[in-house]
């Protein structure tokens, strides 16, 4: 629907999808005048973000050629596998597996060449908002934060773990500010380590230790730098949050 939208507007068509066209339900801006339905349209433009079988696209046309068998359908999708070429009439790019989308991070897991697999995410700068400048050398504003920080990402699916660089200490208010926010996960790995001036200049080192020792398919990192390390030295597909851009 994102790629599609963006498609209507620009043309100014009317948008809708395969189910609700069959019921004559759509969306258009008020200087479309033309109507929506499958016994007058005579042509009919399909979209998808992306494709790996084929099989969704396939399903869309079967939907429509059931109301109507003689309306022209074209295929068109953004971003395809090589296999799929021949599933579309239009594409953009293709581009090999994983590939991850922003408008659909948080709805759909995808870990792996296959979609499927184990997800581990960083907490700051991903699940919340950074910390505060200040903050962390301040015991009750930190404590403060870590009961208020504002939400960031919150996936609609169950995260396999969590691994973060906050002090094991501090798990009790965590995993409330988990709850709150009903953050499903299943694990949630912190640093035991004394206190945070034990961390300095150690932060990616950290994560690549843990990450190396869970071994998940995939993992969702905060920082620029911090990212560039843990792929390097995982080969751990690494999604960077402040770039998004996905190093594999």
């Amino acid at each position: 629907m994102f790629v599609a939208s963006l498609i209507a507007l620009k043309l100014g068509k009317g948008l809708t999808t395969p189910d609700l066209l069959q019921q004559g339900k759509y969306w258009h801006s008020g200087q479309v005048k033309e109507k929506l339905a499958l016994d007058s349209t005579n042509h009919i433009l399909i979209v998808d973000d992306s494709m790996d079988s084929g099989r969704s696209m396939a399903q869309a046309v079967d939907a429509i050629r059931a109301v109507n068998t003689e309306i022209e359908i074209s295929r068109a999708c953004l971003l395809i596998r090589e296999e799929a070429k021949n599933s579309v009439d239009l594409y953009h790019k293709i581009i090999a597996p994983p590939r991850t989308f922003e408008w659909n991070i948080l709805h759909r897991k995808i870990a792996s060449h296959f979609g499927h697999g184990s997800l581990a995410i960083d907490m700051d700068g991903v699940l919340c908002a950074d910390c505060p400048a200040g903050a962390d050398h301040d015991e009750q504003a930190y404590l403060e934060w870590l009961s208020s920080a504002r939400p960031y990402l919150i996936p609609a699916f169950e995260i396999d773990a969590i691994v973060t660089c906050r002090l094991e200490k501090y798990r009790q208010q965590t995993e409330e500010w988990l709850r709150k926010q009903n953050v499903r996960y299943k694990e949630l790995h912190m640093w035991d380590v004394p206190s945070k001036s034990d961390r300095r200049g150690r932060f990616a080192r950290h994560k690549v230790d843990k990450l190396l020792q869970i071994k998940p398919d995939m993992f969702w990192e905060s920082n620029w730098d911090q990212s560039n390390t843990i792929w390097k030295e995982t080969r751990i597909p690494t999604l960077c949050i402040e770039q998004m851009t996905l190093l594999s």
